[in-house]
C-alpha cells in the first residue's frame, strides 16, 4: 500500500465518524479516537487495506445502530466478516458471559480477526494507562470491576499469545507491545 490514504480508508473514516457521532469512551475521549487508533495500529503493522478498514469499523455494529448489512453494503462482504469477527454479542446481557463467549470465539478466529482484536486491546490498554497516569478515575464508567476488566484483558492476551507458533510477525509485534502495558 502506498503512503497515500486510499479513498476506501477515507470512506471508512467518514462512516465511522458519522456512526460514532456524540459517543464518548469510558475515559471521556470522543469515541472516534479509538477506532481510528486501531486502524493506525493495523496500518503501521502493514496489514491490508481491508483489515485496516475493518479495524476502523470494528465497533460500529457493536456500539451503534448500524448493522452488519450496512457494513456489507458500503464496504463489502470481507470487511463485514472481519467486523463481525470482533463484534461482541450484545444480546448476551451479562458482561462476564459476553466476554467469555468472545474469548472462546477468538481461540479459533482467523489471523486478521486476531490482529484487529489485538490492536483493539492495545489501544484499550493505552487508554487505561493514560487515564491512570493523569489521575482519572478510569474505572468508574465501566460495568465491571477493575479486577474483572484486567482479568479479561489478560485472558484475551493469553489467547492471542498462545497462538505464538501460528501467528504472523505483525501480530506478534502487537502482542509484544501489549505485554509491556499494564501487566497484572
Amino acid at each position: 500500500m502506498s503512503n497515500i490514504i486510499s479513498k476506501a480508508i477515507t470512506d471508512a473514516v467518514e462512516f465511522a465518524v458519522i456512526a460514532h457521532k456524540d459517543q464518548f469512551r469510558k475515559d471521556d475521549r470522543p469515541f472516534i479516537i479509538h477506532p481510528l487508533s486501531v486502524g493506525f495500529i493495523l496500518s503501521s503493522m502493514g496489514y491490508s487495506e481491508l483489515v485496516i478498514i475493518a479495524g476502523i469499523l470494528h465497533d460500529v455494529v457493536e456500539d451503534t445502530h448500524y448493522t452488519e448489512e450496512d457494513i456489507k453494503e458500503r464496504f463489502g462482504e470481507r470487511v463485514a466478516q472481519l467486523v463481525m469477527g470482533v463484534t461482541e454479542d450484545k444480546s448476551v446481557l451479562d458482561w462476564s458471559e459476553r466476554k467469555k463467549l468472545y474469548l472462546e470465539h477468538l481461540k479459533t478466529a482467523e489471523d486478521e480477526v486476531k490482529a484487529i482484536s489485538a490492536a483493539d486491546l492495545l489501544d484499550n490498554r493505552r487508554a487505561i494507562l493514560k487515564g491512570l497516569k493523569i489521575g482519572t478515575d478510569i474505572w468508574i464508567n465501566f460495568n465491571a470491576t477493575p479486577e474483572m476488566i484486567m482479568k479479561n484483558s489478560e485472558e484475551r492476551l493469553e489467547i492471542l499469545a498462545s497462538l505464538d507458533n501460528e501467528i504472523t510477525k505483525e501480530l506478534k509485534l502487537i502482542i509484544d507491545e501489549i505485554n509491556g502495558i499494564l501487566k497484572v
